[in-house]
């Protein structure tokens, strides 16, 4: 789940939530090991991808998961309201700058290029939806 406070649709409600595929590609070699290693070990089946300005209480790292069960807080304003909601660190997912497809998929490929401390180029496709999505490299 992900929650954008200045999108003008839904995206802007915390807790809003998208299923996206992810491709990854090491030099040019596609690593399904590294995708089943971001989809289940990084993300988990129950993420919220959030980013430092919307952390009111606890907080983590861009590019990094919370490590403890411990308690964090996240809220905005939007025009739709606002919003907050507490939850275990070790369910949030932290990006640097907003939680468009575009950064996760920039902030997944510098983690891989970090994991896998490689050289080669690290391309990361995140598909979202129909005709939708993006590709980073690092």
């Amino acid at each position: 789940t992900h929650g954008i406070a200045h999108h003008d649709g839904m995206c802007q409600r915390l807790l809003h939530g998208h299923r996206c595929r992810i491709q990854i590609m090491v030099g040019e070699e596609r690593r399904p090991d590294l995708e089943h290693y971001v989809s289940r070990d990084v993300l988990g089946s129950h993420v919220h991808i959030a980013t430092p300005s919307q952390f009111k209480g606890g907080m983590i790292e861009p590019g990094m998961r919370g490590k403890t069960h411990e308690p964090v807080t996240l809220a905005y304003e939007g025009s739709q309201g606002y919003f907050e909601a507490t939850m275990p660190a070790d369910r949030v997912f932290c990006v640097e700058t907003e939680t468009s497809i575009e950064c996760i998929a920039r902030e997944l490929a510098r983690l891989v290029k970090r994991e896998e401390n490689t050289a080669e180029r690290v391309r990361v496709t995140c598909f979202e939806g129909i005709d939708k999505g993006s590709v980073a490299e690092a």
